[in-house]
């Protein structure tokens, strides 16, 4: 994999949110479409904006985005290059995520946007490993769940996981291959932020 910033590296990290896969609003109708793990919903243009946005997914209780279709568990269909994300999450502390980072590989990219990580291994266009952590800045117990991202679309999200320190995910059908210039990004309900790589060959 080759990357604009280190050929060493396979993927690289984008901080900002991927393009948004929106649709215009249709002839006199104000919501506009966003294509969640397979599925076309009808949203108004201020949730649209928030689910697109790193600071939005902060902003939206479990309630709003179940409100929107946006609920744990989705899967988009497919398969090959396009099979289906499958993610499991676990509660963590603080320590055990921080020692984590000591062995990425250098094939590897790992970034952080506001109070969520990516982390994606592989070599190439090959992923063998995609995981994300959230960050629970606040003190108390709080329910959330983990979104994939490829390309600016939901492509599946986590189970919900309810605790009080920093919550893990990652997806469990792996090894995959994504098509060159792929953007991975995740998200998470309750929690500000939406890191990215980008998968070079």
């Amino acid at each position: 994999m080759r990357l604009m910033k280190s050929a060493a590296l396979g993927m690289c990290v984008a901080a900002l949110a991927a393009v948004p896969a929106i649709a215009a609003p249709e002839a006199g109708d104000e919501n506009v479409t966003v294509r969640v793990a397979g599925e076309d919903l009808r949203v108004p243009p201020a949730v649209a904006d928030k689910l697109n946005s790193p600071e939005g997914w902060g902003e939206m209780s479990l309630e709003e985005l179940e409100a929107a279709g946006v609920k744990p568990g989705m899967s988009e269909p497919g398969s090959g290059e396009f099979a289906p994300i499958r993610a499991e999450v676990e509660v963590t502390t603080g320590a055990v995520a921080d020692q984590e980072q000591d062995h990425i590989r250098m094939d590897s990219m790992s970034g952080r946007n506001k109070n969520v990580r990516i982390t994606l291994k592989g070599r190439k266009l090959k992923v063998d490993q995609w995981k994300s952590i959230g960050y629970h800045p606040l003190t108390g117990r709080m329910c959330t769940f983990a979104a994939y991202w490829r390309n600016g679309r939901i492509i599946g999200t986590s189970r919900t996981l309810c605790g009080d320190d920093i919550f893990q995910s990652w997806a469990v059908n792996m090894p995959m291959r994504f098509p060159d210039q792929t953007k991975l990004c995740n998200t998470w309900a309750n929690i500000a932020g939406k890191p990215c790589g980008t998968v070079h060959d």
